[in-house]
Parts: structure tokens; C-alpha cells; sequence
């Protein structure tokens, strides 16, 4: 099973803080999060993530990774031009008891780049 981080990434990609991370089926490509709505997660999860996002508006916004791993999540996440990556994931949230429970988080509803290209960060 993979995971899906979610982190709050600043506009000029000069920093990032972990959210949370989820369990997920499928590959999760790099992917602005327009509205955690579209993870169907429940209504506690959802408005915490949502205040937490709202919160901090102004110089970050809401992306998404999958990896296996933290390792994986940091060069995915310099691929795409993020620096000053935290060493350890400390994560905003702590949704650890939903790792527990095996909950995953639906991922149909994420949009979809519409680039000529897409190049897939491995």
C-alpha cells in the first residue's frame, strides 16, 4: 500500500510543512489539492484539514504526493522544485489513527494536470 502525503507547499516553493499522510491503492502524481472535499474523508477529518489549509491562505497552498516512503516524498518533492524539505516528517495532523484503522483516502476526484506532457516523477 502507498501512501499519500498531503503538505502545505509556500507559492515560491521555498519550504513545505507535512499536513498528514494517508493510505491510497493507486500512484498519486504531484498534484495541487484544489478542495479536500474531493478526498471523501469524514466530516471530523475534513473540516480539520480544510480550517488548517484556510488558516494558512496567504503564502502556502495544498498539495499532494504519493510515495512509499519519507525518503521518496523528499526527492519527488525537490523534483518539482520544493527546497528546504524537514528532515524528519512531522506532520500538522495526526491522522495516525486512521493508518491504524487501514482507512485510505479516495483519490478519483483529484484533478487531472492538463499539460502536453507529463512527466512522472519516480
Amino acid at each position: 500500500m502507498k501512501r499519500m502525503y498531503i503538505f502545505l507547499g509556500r507559492r515560491d516553493k521555498k519550504g513545505l510543512k507535512i499536513v498528514t499522510f494517508l493510505n491510497v491503492e493507486t500512484e498519486v502524481l504531484a498534484t495541487r489539492l484544489g478542495s479536500p472535499k474531493i478526498l471523501d474523508l469524514s466530516v471530523q477529518w475534513q473540516s480539520e484539514l480544510e480550517k488548517l489549509i484556510h488558516n494558512h491562505r496567504m503564502e502556502w497552498e495544498p498539495w499532494v504526493i504519493g510515495a512509499q516512503s519519507y525518503q521518496e516524498f523528499k526527492q519527488k518533492a525537490q523534483k518539482i522544485g520544493f527546497s528546504n524539505i524537514p528532515l524528519a516528517p512531522n506532520p500538522m495532523m495526526g491522522f495516525e489513527k486512521m493508518l491504524i484503522d487501514g482507512t485510505t483516502a479516495k483519490i478519483d476526484k483529484l484533478p487531472n494536470q492538463k499539460t502536453m506532457l507529463r512527466k512522472k516523477i519516480d
